[in-house]
């Protein structure tokens, strides 16, 4: 004769259902703030947060639900803030996304963009003085209202504006 075979774990979860509804939306809460601080780092935005972070609020014009390409394949996409004044540019992740997308204002003086094509899309390749192995790559209809926003202010008389080329 065989004996009933007995199954602790099974009988646990079901005399006590509240752990799954517990542990798994812990785990999947816990798993989307890993994945998001490793694209954060592998894209490079850890870094321009370790030299750019934004310490007070942006002002000046700003275009949410924005799209930019970084290094290795990272894609931002439809999830970033970018803004643009005459100090620089700003740029900052919404909502969760946030969490490995600090928010960024990099000085013009610390940026060289260059119009370049991916694909076939035209768009504005930005490099960093400070980290200058990170590129970030936007759209040109997006990169030419930061130019705007930038050029259309003054400081002291003189037109500041970021470099191109």
């Amino acid at each position: 004769m065989l004996a009933a075979a007995t199954d602790p774990v099974g009988d646990f979860l079901r005399s006590h259902p509240w752990v799954i509804a517990v542990t798994l939306p812990a785990f999947f809460v816990i798993l989307g703030f890993a994945v998001l601080n490793f694209i954060g780092k592998v894209s490079g935005w850890a870094a321009l947060a370790e030299n750019y972070r934004a310490m007070a609020p942006f002002y000046g014009e700003k275009w949410r639900f924005q799209s930019a390409r970084m290094r290795y394949l990272s894609n931002y996409n439809g999830c970033l803030t970018f803004g643009a004044n005459e100090y620089g540019m700003y740029a900052a992740g919404w909502g969760p996304f946030r969490i490995g997308a600090a928010p960024l204002l990099v000085p013009w003086s610390e940026l060289t963009v260059e119009k370049k094509s991916r694909w076939l899309f035209p768009g504005y390749e930005m490099r960093f003085r400070q980290c200058p192995d990170v590129y970030m790559w936007v759209r040109e209809s997006l990169g030419d209202k930061m130019l705007r926003a930038s050029s259309s202010q003054m400081v002291a008389g003189v037109r500041m504006a970021p470099p191109i080329g």
